[in-house]
């Protein structure tokens, strides 16, 4: 009895370590926020609804996501609090961007002429799983199309 925990424990590793956990998805931005903070340093909160797959919870523990609107990079947003995924769902959660208005004052002129506007976030967060950790990709593009009005 006293050499069958051992193995039990091990076997439990090796079936952990084999299977390997899908990317959490951005499934849609639900409300975006602006709020000025200084003369060339503005904040936009996003709330964003993230999917997990995935048939047990995930933990973000730390990350970067880039935002760019058109081709310009117009800020950085850093995960730096704990977010819990819970097994196969969909959650909402805020983020905070901060954009630099210099650059974003810089990217108006080629989006006004466009009629399609492309947002992006992309970057690596890092995921954890009971005691595993990875690294994980995120990205989410939608072209968002300009009224005639």
């Amino acid at each position: 009895m006293k050499f069958l925990f051992p193995f039990a424990l091990l076997f439990c590793l090796l079936c952990l370590s084999c299977t390997s956990f899908k990317s959490i998805e951005i499934s849609e931005i639900e409300s975006v926020k602006f709020d000025t903070e200084k003369n060339t340093k503005a904040i936009i909160e996003l709330k964003i609804k993230l999917v997990n797959e995935n048939n047990f919870p995930i933990k973000i523990k730390e990350g970067t996501l880039e935002a760019t609107i058109g081709k310009n990079v117009v800020g950085k947003a850093s995960i730096n609090k704990k977010i819990k995924l819970p097994k196969k769902s969909e959650t909402s959660h805020t983020l905070n961007i901060d954009i630099n208005a210099l650059n974003l004052i810089l990217s108006l002129p080629g989006l006004i002429m466009k009629d399609n506007i492309s947002i992006k976030l992309s970057g690596t967060v890092k995921g954890k799983v009971y005691f595993i950790s990875k690294k994980i990709n995120i990205e989410y593009e939608k072209p968002i199309r300009k009224s005639n009005d």
